[in-house]
């Protein structure tokens, strides 16, 4: 159910005491929690497993190249370069295959770089640059196919007069997360009880949202829960 910003504004001043049931919040007071509610959800993308929103962008293949930019203005049009790849398809107009994602050190360890060898693209990296990221296939494609990529894409900044259309849990998420934000601005402390709330629906949420890139082809690597531990949502790992 779509959740009003007010809503959210509201709940961020009375978890620090600034409001109570029935108050109506001052004009300046709704403002300067709408600024910290839009900070939080600009922060989001940058945080391990924070996003939950899917867009996506296709692009004709130039053979024997083997990166190809995403972002405003670039082959892979995106409204802003994402943080992260989901998914990479390539289709040849009759078959399409899923391209498995590599680490940075994976790509570094090469030991044919992707520009001197062409064939059917296996692998690719992403690379988060700004402000057009860049995705690299192994090897370079030899052929004009298809690639349609899958990735995270941020909130757009929001009104006091909007709603978000949230999943489970990130409206408690923001609301705790503006209040912490908002309290210096108050004089208010940030209860104990309030910043354990935050902890655990971070842990809850980005741990639902874990995707690691896994260079030993072997579906057991990172797996939230599989031999047991702990995710740390700073890292987005679990350990």
């Amino acid at each position: 159910m779509p959740v009003p910003v007010t809503d959210l504004i509201f709940g961020a001043l009375t978890e620090i005491r600034v409001a109570r049931a029935g108050d109506v919040v001052r004009a300046e007071d709704q403002a300067l929690c709408l600024l910290l509610l839009n900070e939080v959800l600009e922060r989001l993308p940058v945080t391990p497993n924070a996003l939950y929103v899917v867009g996506g962008a296709s692009c004709v293949l130039s053979p024997g190249v083997p990166q190809y930019l995403i972002g405003p203005s670039a082959p892979l049009v995106a409204p802003r370069r994402p943080v992260r790849i989901r998914s990479a398809v390539i289709d040849d107009g009759s078959s399409q295959w899923r391209l498995t994602e590599r680490s940075l050190d994976w790509w570094q360890s090469l030991t044919i770089p992707a520009t001197r060898l062409t064939g059917v693209p296996e692998s690719f990296f992403y690379g988060a640059h700004w402000p057009s990221g860049a995705i690299a296939l192994y090897p370079a494609p030899s052929e004009p196919d298809t690639l349609t990529v899958s990735f995270d894409t941020e909130i757009g900044a929001v009104l006091d007069t909007d709603s978000l259309d949230l999943p489970q849990g990130y409206s408690e998420l923001l609301r705790l997360w503006t209040a912490k934000k908002a309290a210096p601005s108050f004089a208010r402390e940030f209860a104990s009880a309030s910043q354990q709330a935050l902890t655990e629906c971070l842990a809850d949420i980005f741990g639902t949202n874990i995707g690691r890139v896994n260079d030993i082809d072997t579906r057991d690597g990172g797996v939230p829960g599989g031999g047991g531990g702990t995710y740390d949502y700073r890292t987005g790992q679990v350990s």
